[in-house]
């Protein structure tokens, strides 16, 4: 799921409020579960309650940057699902023709969800 950093979704030192990241990735599970799980929500009419939210804020997202939020089953149990994702964007090139600088990963990220010269955001 792609998404921009509009001015509603930013707090006065311009960039991505903390409370936008939780309200965007409500958005982004409804679209997971229903890519994953449609069967579970209409055959069965299952439900899907949401047992705890945490969240590493690594870098700031300014205010309409373009980011990116990849997500991935972290595990499960017989009763929990954990869906990890990670807001991602790319670094610009800046007039001197050096890209922003990228961070690296608190931890090992899959391939998959952390593509070569991917900024980590949260």
């Amino acid at each position: 799921m792609q998404g921009l950093a509009t001015p509603d979704d930013c707090d006065m030192f311009g960039h991505m409020s903390n409370s936008s990241y939780a309200k965007t990735l409500d958005i982004m599970r409804m679209q997971f579960g229903a890519d994953f799980f449609l069967t579970w929500f209409s055959s069965y009419k299952g439900t899907c309650p949401m047992g705890a939210a945490d969240y590493s804020f690594i870098k700031e997202i300014p205010i309409m940057g373009r980011y990116e939020i990849r997500s991935t089953i972290g595990g499960w149990d017989h009763k929990w699902l954990c869906v990890v994702s990670y807001f991602v964007s790319y670094p610009k090139i800046r007039q001197s023709g050096s890209p922003e600088q990228v961070l690296t990963p608190p931890a090992p990220l899959p391939a998959a969800l952390f593509p070569p010269n991917a900024i980590l955001h949260t």
